[in-house]
């Protein structure tokens, strides 16, 4: 009598099989060559590794097996003899097809002679059994214990093969998809106006990562900074700014939130530039201080157009304020002078045909 399958256990297995990934796929030469090396081992003219699937069986790989059979690889469940491997979980033994009731009418028997069967589970670590290793013949024949013992030491070959080909196949996939978001992640930051950064929270700002737009920004490109043969902390951030910076971020950080700052840097060129910096600290689970992380745009421009409406503000406000032109122009001169860090401003006014310093 068959046994009746347990539905939620069906539903594990299957997707155990499902989750190998090893349906469908080409034959395995080293598994096709360990079915003939089997079948020649227990004299048997065909070794089937066969993998049950919901409404049929599948061979992953065959040694001997009738030319039709190893084209198609497959037959219906209903009729394959390794469903009662998988559904009652042990070892079954047919040493004479024709005289055993289950099997005597099969049409794979009727239509290829089988005589004798032998299947051991194919079980998965997780107590799963997904088929079986199985041997065939054209005549009846004997299975002694010996024999069966040793059809399971193979099948656990079988079974550890299987799993390590999905646990490198896991890999492969695993370093794909690693690749392809490092791509991703690279395109990303090579296409940011500025720098992605990841530092020490030293003095030194030490670079531990910097995006490829630390060249672009700084004159100096990552490898500089990552093998500190420049110091960001004490050589690109202007003097002046360097105390400010360190105390900003450093009040962050005790409180645990982002950061933002604006500051100068000098760049390889000695170019001063104005930048925006943004990050946050990166904690461990115990709370500790592992680094920064975060990016820092060039902001001179805006910088510059800044001072510029500051500049005009200043100038007008001046000129509303003055008594005359004499004067105006020297409220003027002076604002100039105090927003741009001018020691000297002069103006030239033309008067009757030469022009005079005021």
């Amino acid at each position: 009598m068959k046994k009746q399958i347990n539905p939620t256990e069906e539903k594990e297995r299957l997707s155990e099989l499902y989750r190998m990934n090893i349906l469908g796929q080409e034959p395995d030469t080293i598994l096709d060559s360990f079915c003939e090396k089997v079948a020649k081992l227990f004299n048997v003219p065909s070794c089937v590794i066969s993998l049950v699937l919901e409404n049929s069986q599948w061979f992953k790989s065959s040694f001997g097996c009738p030319v039709d059979l190893a084209q198609v690889r497959e037959t219906p469940r209903d009729i394959s003899f390794c469903t009662h491997v998988v559904e009652t979980k042990q070892p079954l033994i047919v040493r004479e097809i024709s005289k055993d009731p289950r099997f005597a009418n099969n049409p794979l028997v009727k239509k290829y002679g089988f005589g004798f069967y032998a299947g051991f589970p194919l079980r998965t670590s997780k107590g799963h059994v997904l088929g079986s290793l199985c041997l065939y013949d054209n005549k009846s024949r004997l299975f002694t214990d010996r024999e069966l013992e040793l059809l399971g030491l193979f099948s656990e070959r079988v079974i550890a093969h299987l799993e390590l080909s999905r646990e490198l196949e896991r890999a492969r996939t695993s370093e794909k998809a690693l690749s392809e978001s490092q791509r991703v992640l690279s395109t990303l930051m090579s296409n940011m106006p500025g720098m992605a950064y990841r530092c020490k929270n030293d003095r030194d700002w030490t670079i531990e990562f910097a995006s490829e737009g630390c060249y672009q920004l700084t004159g100096y490109p990552p490898s500089d900074l990552i093998q500190k043969k420049v110091s960001y902390g004490q050589q690109l951030i202007h003097p002046d700014d360097q105390v400010p910076v360190w105390n900003s971020v450093q009040a962050a950080l005790q409180e645990h939130r982002p950061f933002q700052t604006t500051y100068r840097i000098k760049t390889a060129s000695e170019k001063e530039k104005w930048v925006w910096k943004q990050g946050r600290g990166v904690f461990s689970a115990e709370g500790e201080l592992l680094a920064l992380e975060g990016f820092i745009i060039d902001i001179t421009e805006r910088k510059r157009a800044e001072e510029e409406v500051r500049l005009l503000q200043t100038i007008t406000l001046a000129i509303s304020e003055s008594k005359d032109l004499h004067s105006a122009l020297e409220m003027v001169l002076r604002k100039v002078c105090e927003v741009t860090g001018w020691i000297l401003g002069q103006a030239w006014i033309p008067q009757s045909g030469v022009t005079v310093l005021e």
